[in-house]
């Protein structure tokens, strides 16, 4: 399956498979599933729909395993006297769904509540182990004294594919890739392979190396690559005393550009535009904004309305997988909670409703404790440029009492992020024939044999920094 599954995702479903679906009743909704597959009359595109919630059904399956019993006994585990009236008291944060007649919570639940919930992250006696943002406090604080900060990153990524899986397959593998298109990101250098591969162009927006082999002979993929994310430190009067003085002597929006490696500070008309289905200006969404904007008309205090109302109102939370949800951003705004890949695309569908060119950034958190995947925005303002909006963790802040910190995430962000995206939803410089795990994102890898999808079950994945140094600028 390539990317123009997703695509359909706006195409309407016979009425019969949209009850199955929403009743959870995925076996029966795959038997007649197979009859409508099997109508000649119907279109391509109709069929790829159907298709893609055969797929996605199989995912919800897997990864909603836990029964309530299962899930009280999880959290009790860590928080002692936890029963089932507890839960009840924080059903508002409980990500479950209906699999054939029966409730089921998916299978990071526990995780999930106490990274998020008040209840469980102050329950009496808890062992279960609290985020420590230290660490990143510090690094805030030199920011705003030094006035930027530049982390110098050596890293090797890759995976290794399970030994029963690559058996007498041929293998297919994507490493992501870091690019220089990325705000902050500079020096960026391939330095050696376990493995050959093809490094895709830095005009990729998704940005990966490729390799191919006989899973006889290599099931182990690895790329070790360097290079520099840069941050100047600019505080919101800042951003607001250069975009007051361009506004005042009318200054627009430059031209648009076309995306590639010498034209990463331009806008690009993609910047301000639907990208169905993760990006549209549906009516809920213009609804919010209404809300959140009101009769504001200055970019970029809009821009700041939004981030704030995000960060005062939604929470953190752990999602299932992207490719198992339709409408991300908006997704996300209905729950009131999820986690930064979300976040990230509601503040950018919002931005770009407002006629606020923004554009997705991702790629991995690699400060020493608590390096992963981590997602968020850069929007640009007239007479400041692009700037990094990271509702995520600036909610983070929020929920420590740390308001100076929330307020630093709308314009900046600190220097330990590696970025190998900057838009989501793109096809990899050498395709995969197979659905990708993640057909949105690109932040760990895929890998697929010449007739199936690799899955994540199949794959240890390598990350390991061989140098890491903080310096000023």
């Amino acid at each position: 399956m390539d990317l123009s599954y997703v695509k359909t995702l706006d195409v309407d479903m016979p009425e019969e498979l949209v009850r199955l679906k929403y009743a959870g009743m995925f076996d029966e909704f795959e038997r007649r599933a197979a009859y409508h597959l099997s109508r000649p009359e119907l279109p391509d595109a109709l069929k790829k729909r159907i298709e893609l919630e055969i797929h996605n059904g199989k995912l919800i399956k897997r990864e909603y395993t836990l029964t309530e019993e299962e899930l009280v006994a999880q959290i009790a585990e860590s928080a002692p006297g936890f029963t089932a009236s507890d839960l009840d008291k924080i059903a508002d944060s409980l990500d479950y769904v209906i699999i054939e007649g029966e409730k089921r919570y998916v299978s990071f639940s526990k995780i999930a509540l106490f990274k998020s919930h008040p209840a469980l992250m102050n329950w009496p006696g808890s062992t279960y182990p609290k985020d420590d943002r230290t660490f990143l406090e510090g690094v805030i604080s030199r920011m705003k004294e030094k006035g930027g900060l530049a982390v110098d990153i050596d890293i090797t990524t890759g995976m290794e594919i399970d030994e029963k899986t690559a058996k007498g397959a041929d293998l297919k593998v994507h490493v992501p890739f870091p690019t220089e298109k990325a705000f902050g990101m500079k020096n960026v250098r391939f330095i050696e392979s376990e493995g050959e591969c093809q490094v895709a162009p830095d005009t990729a927006l998704q940005r990966t190396a490729c390799f191919t082999a006989k899973g006889d002979e290599r099931r182990r993929f690895t790329l070790r690559a360097g290079g520099t994310y840069e941050v100047k430190y600019m505080s919101f009067d800042e951003m607001k005393k250069l975009h007051d003085e361009a506004v005042a002597r009318g200054e627009k929006l430059p031209e648009f550009s076309v995306p590639g490696p010498d034209t990463k500070d331009g806008v690009w008309e993609s910047d301000l535009s639907e990208k169905a289905p993760q990006i549209v200006f549906t009516p809920f969404i213009k609804a919010l904004s209404e809300k959140i904007v009101g009769d504001e008309t200055d970019k970029l205090l809009i821009a700041k309305k939004i981030y704030d109302f995000m960060v005062n109102n939604f929470r953190y939370s752990y999602v299932r997988d992207y490719a198992s949800i339709e409408n991300l951003g908006e997704y996300f705004a209905l729950r009131g909670r999820g986690d930064c890949g979300l976040q990230a695309l509601l503040f950018i569908v919002l931005a770009r409703y407002n006629g606020i060119p923004a554009r997705w950034q991702s790629g991995i958190t690699t400060e020493p404790e608590g390096a992963g995947s981590h997602d968020w925005a850069i929007a640009y303002f007239t007479g400041v440029g692009w700037r990094p909006v990271d509702p995520s963790f600036g909610g983070g802040e929020r929920r420590n009492g740390t308001d100076d910190n929330t307020d630093f995430y709308f314009g900046n962000t600190d220097p330990y992020r590696w970025i190998f995206n900057v838009d989501i939803q793109e096809e990899f410089t050498s395709p995969k024939s197979q659905y990708r795990c993640d057909p949105y994102d690109s932040q760990i890898g895929e890998a697929e044999t010449a007739d199936r999808q690799i899955t994540y079950a199949d794959i240890d994945f390598i990350r390991k920094f061989n140098v890491r140094e903080e310096r000023e600028i």
